[in-house]
Order: C-alpha cells, then sequence, then structure tokens
C-alpha cells in the first residue's frame, strides 16, 4: 500500500499530495510504517525524488535553473540550490 501511495505522489513532485491523506492510514503508521519500507522520512523521499528530477532536467539542457526549481515544487530558489549542492557536491548552474 506505502508503495502505490508514493508512487502516485512520485508522479506530482512539484505539488504532491498529502501523503497521509492519499494512503488513508493515520500520520504515525504512515511514518512508522514509511521509514519501515524506504529507510527514510517522507519529507526525505520527496526531497531525494526533487532532486533527481531536477537532475534529470538539468542535465538534459532544455531548461534554465529558475525553471527547474519551479517545475520541482520549490518556492525559493535559494533553499533548491542549497539542498542540490549537499546532495550532489555542485550547483546546479555547474549541471546545465
Amino acid at each position: 500500500m506505502l508503495r502505490r501511495c508514493c508512487d502516485r505522489c512520485s508522479r506530482r513532485l512539484n505539488r504532491p499530495p498529502p501523503f497521509r491523506k492519499s494512503c488513508y492510514l493515520s500520520e504515525t503508521k504512515l511514518k512508522r510504517g514509511f521509514k519501515a519500507c524506504f529507510g527514510c522520512t517522507v519529507y526525505e523521499y520527496v526531497v531525494e525524488k526533487r532532486m533527481e528530477m531536477a537532475r534529470r532536467l538539468l542535465q538534459s539542457g532544455k531548461y534554465r535553473v529558475k525553471e527547474v526549481v519551479w517545475m520541482t515544487g520549490y518556492s525559493n530558489a535559494g533553499h533548491f540550490i542549497d539542498t542540490f549542492r549537499k546532495r550532489y557536491g555542485v550547483t546546479p548552474s555547474e549541471i546545465s
């Protein structure tokens, strides 16, 4: 059930639905089950999927950093850049 929920939410990373509501679980059960199943928190999972998507978009060469910020659901470019740098060791502009 959790995997289906994650797949559904992964398709809409720029605006994921609330996990708890889309999985029909209590917050406690969702958090415990998610951590046991995936080895990370819901937030960490969403950030990881967004960073993977951002890297693919930037490597394609079709999009500017500002566009990728929006496409991956970030409203603050500085926060996106910091998160990307921590994950990949380079800034997004170094990829594109």
